[in-house]
């Protein structure tokens, strides 16, 4: 649905999530951000129809070690 509604509107969009995969499968930009602080940024050039999360194992590791520093359980999060 999300995606449906972003393909007819075209609108710049924040979408919050906790879960990895679902960042790298629907973002074009990646932040995360703990209080004011952004501690990883990163951008997918692979338009989102082509893109796979095997496709981003770098991207997908480095996020869950960003994570992992805030002294969270990510660990459920990289199945």
């Amino acid at each position: 649905l999300f995606c449906e509604l972003y393909e007819e509107e075209k609108r710049t969009t924040i979408f919050v999530t906790h879960d990895i995969d679902e960042a790298i499968t629907l973002a074009d930009k990646i932040y995360v951000i703990n209080g004011d602080n952004v501690l990883y940024e990163v951008e997918l050039d692979t338009p989102r129809e082509n893109r796979s999360i095997a496709s981003f194992p770098e991207v997908r590791k480095s996020l869950y070690e960003v994570l992992s520093t805030l002294s969270l359980d990510y660990s459920p999060l990289l199945k």
